[in-house]
């Protein structure tokens, strides 16, 4: 938002310097774009050779057919002979002219009496683009004659030459801060001044009714939630103010005309987006806010077609719409030179539907901005009070009596009880109880004293943004200054202090996984809906949110597997292709206490390319299923999990026959294994890219509070073979399951070395698959009659438990 300093002085009385208010600003929750200085620079009085002309004479250039040869009166005592090439001025014109010695806005040099086709050019009539007012350059700036412009007196007397503005950016969550008078709040709360009240004098009404002009209604109640209108009869369609044409394009808003000027420096002074219709232009003199319907179409005021949705709201005539409600007028009702009634809309929109509307339709406004970011119904009748003043005083206008308010719902006055100690509990600094009722009562909060504890009523201007004591706590720090915290640390008394329990392992986590040569990353944990969708997540249990910072990152993410593949991708874009990270991570889905999220950590692992990359000895491991399950298993052994895998059949992501859940008991720990080559290849990833997603708390909560030490046997192990045919269904961890409950003390170690399917010599839907058992005693060398003893156990519960089939 760009905040012009003299329109900011209307309503606090700021002596200060543009960089000391910036600076304060920027530590009170504002970001500073820049300071941007469009006028004349006043240096040496520069500012003197800005005047006030009157044109007494104009003719033809007798060598140039576009120059005109001018005699400007400028206060002097005699006429300035001045060449111009505009065209939108007449003998009798008030102008704005600079003498020699100006300097323009942008100029390296001094304006010099000049010869132009053989005639002496003493001077220049100066159009606003020249005057580094606006963009307008098509004429001169013609000033009103009955505007009491005095020949030869000082342009600065009237506008503001050095004008300075600051480029703020305003967060999604302070909509009340796009607004001259919601920055004026902040400044008059940070310098401790007077604010004015907010500005706004209702005119007389004339004879007749709004009602003559139109009637408004909503239909769909929860997407506007307030509908109001005015009439305007007598409407003279003309240029706005000078000064105030130059406030707005020091805004950044372009001027347009006088009546469509309200409603922008309206919404650019009190933050409420207004819009006007030309009343004998809405067919049936009703005005309805309503959903779309589907396929119905508008010709927005940029003159392009537009197809709307059913979950669009529009304002519709008799005939139709008559405009996108919150981003769009129409095209069929706007203001014309030849307009004289007018309907002042000014309405409450729902800020999510603005939206979706928006995004959908590719049109963002100045308008949507701010609906975007939340306005309260209680600001419209307000803001529609400003505008017909202007209105009334700008174009001549007459008001109607009895304007219209339909509400369908108002937001119930909040109250927040704040601890008089709370304050300085969190911020770690004391703050009297003065300052904190002049911040709290400088913002609009009232605090009311009870005991212990500040009564606060939130304004309206707040009433999304302030829910809970902790606004309040940092309302007051943000305002008080950060800078006023202690610069020493607390005292913490001996013995205290240390890593928890959780924290310790998952440090030992992350030294592990780096050990082992992967990189760690940190992701945003805000994901786009679209994306969510393209990696096969179901949306049901996401959960969006309310202000989004835009509208690709609206969700809380339920997984880490596409903030992580995301990275590979960028990284891949580039030409990396071997990425190895890992990311310890929230995850959010419904379920939490009091209605909110639940929050759960995991730990996200992606392999993609060679681990390690190539070296001077060749490639590294790939990253297919085999090397992550290596990964997971060290770091389980790492952590003292003794943890099982079995096939993972269900999880749309992975490859049905590359991945797998892993156990502990009944307990699911995570999954782990290839992306499914369909989804390899809707993500342009190439080759084998493995993934793992762990329950992090059910991974420490998995870790043995106490290691048991087991001393190594100095007798040697018996290693022995088997190979058992089973139905093809039957996972191999099963075998091992099995296995290892039959084997007994002496089976130390079981391991799958080999896997074997051939119908012709195993069968049609069975496999071979084959085990190491390896067999050792501590007080004694095991013969092999032991050992083959233990062995035939094994098989007969694998036969038993699994249907196995001893392969000779």
């Amino acid at each position: 938002m760009r905040l012009p300093l003299s329109w900011l002085r209307d309503f606090v009385d700021y002596t200060g310097t543009p960089d000391v208010l910036a600076d304060r600003l920027g530590t009170s929750g504002f970001e500073i774009e820049g300071i941007l200085r469009p006028g004349a620079p006043n240096e040496g009085d520069n500012h003197a050779n800005f005047v006030i002309g009157r044109v007494e004479d104009c003719e033809k250039h007798a060598n140039a057919v576009r120059l005109r040869l001018c005699r400007v009166d400028t206060g002097g005592d005699e006429l300035r002979q001045i060449v111009c090439g505009a065209s939108n001025f007449a003998i009798g014109d008030t102008v704005v002219v600079a003498v020699p010695g100006a300097v323009l806005p942008g100029a390296d040099a001094p304006l010099k009496q000049a010869k132009l086709r053989g005639e002496v050019s003493d001077g220049m009539m100066l159009s606003e683009r020249e005057l580094g007012l606006s963009d307008e350059h098509d004429g001169i700036i013609v000033l009103p004659a009955d505007a009491g412009y005095a020949v030869g007196s000082r342009l600065a007397d009237h506008v503001e030459l050095d004008e300075v503005v600051l480029d703020i950016s305003v967060e999604s969550n302070r909509g009340d801060c796009l607004s001259v008078y919601g920055m004026a709040r902040e400044v008059a709360v940070l310098f401790d001044l007077p604010l004015a009240p907010m500005p706004g004098i209702e005119p007389v009404a004339s004879g007749g009714s709004t009602a003559d002009l139109v009637t408004v209604a909503t239909d769909a109640p929860e997407r506007c939630s307030r509908f109001t209108a005015r009439g305007f009869t007598d409407v003279t369609i003309g240029p706005s103010p000078f000064r105030i044409r130059q406030r707005l394009a020091a805004a950044g808003i372009r001027p347009i005309s006088n009546v469509v000027d309200v409603t922008n420096y309206v919404m650019h002074e009190l933050g409420n987006p207004l819009h006007v219709y030309d009343a004998d232009r809405i067919p049936g003199k009703t005005l309805t806010a309503r959903l779309a319907r589907v396929g119905e179409t508008i010709t927005t005021l940029d003159d392009k077609e537009r197809t709307l949705t059913g979950d669009m709201l529009v304002i519709a005539d008799a005939d139709g719409p008559s405009g996108i409600a919150g981003v769009m007028g129409g095209a069929a009702s706007e203001i014309t030179e030849t307009t004289t009634r007018v309907v002042l809309e000014a309405a409450c929109f729902e800020r999510g539907s603005i939206q979706r509307t928006s995004k959908a339709l590719g049109l963002r406004t100045d308008g949507s901005n701010r609906w975007e970011k939340g306005v309260s119904p209680h600001l419209a009748p307000i803001a529609s009070i400003r505008a017909a003043q202007l209105l009334v005083e700008w174009s001549g206008a007459q008001m109607l009596g009895d304007p219209q308010d339909v509400v369908a719902a108002l937001p119930a006055t909040q109250t927040i009880a704040l601890r008089t100690q709370r304050p300085a509990e969190v911020l770690g600094m004391q703050v009297e109880g003065a300052e904190i009722e002049r911040i709290l009562s400088g913002l609009g909060y009232a605090p009311e004293a009870a005991g212990e504890i500040w009564s606060c009523t939130v304004p309206f201007w707040r009433w999304l943004d302030a829910t809970r004591e902790i606004d309040l706590v940092e309302e007051i720090g943000r305002v008080y200054g950060l800078k006023h915290v202690p610069v020493e640390l607390p005292r913490i008394p001996p013995g205290l202090g240390g890593l928890t329990r959780a924290q310790q392992l998952r440090r030992r986590i992350e030294d592990h996984l780096a050990g082992v040569g992967l990189h760690e990353v940190s992701t945003i944990s805000l994901v786009d809906p679209d994306v969510r969708a393209a990696y096969l997540i179901d949306g049901r249990d996401s959960i969006a949110l309310r202000n989004p910072l835009s509208a690709d990152l609206s969700e809380l993410r339920t997984s880490l597997i596409p903030s992580l593949l995301e990275v590979v991708r960028r990284n891949r874009a580039v030409g990396e292709r071997d990425v190895q990270i890992f990311e310890i991570g929230r995850t959010y889905g419904p379920g939490g206490e009091g209605g909110l999220a639940l929050e759960q950590e995991r730990l996200g692992i992606v392999l993609c390319g060679h681990l390690g990359g190539d070296g001077w000895t060749g490639e590294g491991l790939p990253g297919d299923f085999s090397t992550l399950a290596g990964v997971v298993d060290g770091l389980l052994a790492r952590l003292g999990i003794a943890a099982t895998r079995r096939a993972e059949r269900d999880t749309a992501q992975l490859h049905p026959g590359r991945s797998a859940a892993l156990m502990l008991g009944d307990a699911r720990l995570g999954v782990l294994g290839e992306l499914h080559p369909g989804l390899a290849a809707a993500l342009e990833l190439d080759g084998p890219v493995a993934v793992a997603e762990l329950d992090l708390a059910a991974l420490v909560a998995a870790v043995p509070e106490l290691t048991a030490f087991a001393g190594l046997s100095s007798f040697p192990p018996v290693r022995q073979d088997i190979a058992v045919i089973v139905a093809d269904d039957i996972d191999a961890a099963a075998l091992i399951t099995a296995a290892r409950a039959a084997g007994g003390e002496l089976l130390q170690a079981v391991e799958v070395f080999d896997v074997f399917a051939d119908p012709e010599r195993v069968g049609a839907g069975r496999v071979s698959i084959a085990l190491r058992l390896v067999f050792q005693a501590d007080d004694r060398t095991l013969t092999e009659d032991e050992a083959t003893a233990a062995r035939e156990q094994i098989v007969s519960a694998l036969v038993a438990s699994c249907g196995a089939e001893l392969r000779g």
